[in-house]
């Protein structure tokens, strides 16, 4: 769960994001998406997804699911990219799924990089009403930390406060603002 500081403009119709870790190692810096009318709106509503990927234990988890390996495993300008994909596929319903992947393959620094990249995003997009969570009925807290992409300390910490009602109160504290 890196730490990092996300920026976000628009130059000549193209949104741009970077993300910086705590130590101000960058982990991109990209075309994320072409906006023909980017409005202030649409540039607001950028910024905030683009800062929920960094912490977005759901998207490492799908992808770790898919790759079948561990995020630590994967470099982290692929794992970035794919956290915006994933967030494109799951999060921003005004992107069709088929300009998520395409956007984000073009992220790819070689042909390597894309066909991980397509593969992943790919298998999100046919899995996107199913995708990979833990398993809730053997774990219900696991579950919850990856499902509203909050540290399980803070999850358990919840649960010990509210009870059943933690869920509810993770909802709220999982909506983009």
């Amino acid at each position: 769960e890196p730490d990092a500081d996300v920026a976000c403009w628009v130059k000549d119709g193209e949104i741009f994001w970077k993300a910086l870790t705590a130590k101000g190692e960058a982990l991109t810096e990209k075309c994320a998406s072409v906006l023909a009318d980017a409005d202030e709106t649409a540039v607001d509503t950028l910024k905030s997804d683009i800062r929920n990927i960094v912490e977005k234990l759901k998207y490492d988890y799908i992808i770790c699911a898919y790759a079948k390996r561990q995020a630590s495993d994967i470099d982290p300008f692929v794992l970035a990219a794919l956290r915006l994909g994933l967030c494109q596929i799951y999060d921003m319903k005004s992107v069709p799924d088929f300009a998520a992947v395409n956007e984000t393959v073009k992220l790819a620094r070689h042909k390597g990089e894309e066909g991980f990249i397509n593969a992943i995003l790919r298998k999100a997009v046919r899995e996107k009403e199913d995708p990979p969570l833990p398993d809730r009925s053997k774990n219900a807290a696991r579950y919850m930390s990856v499902y509203y992409s909050v540290p399980l300390k803070t999850v358990k910490y919840f649960i010990s406060l509210f009870g059943d009602d933690a869920e509810r109160l993770l909802e709220v504290y999982s909506r983009p603002s």
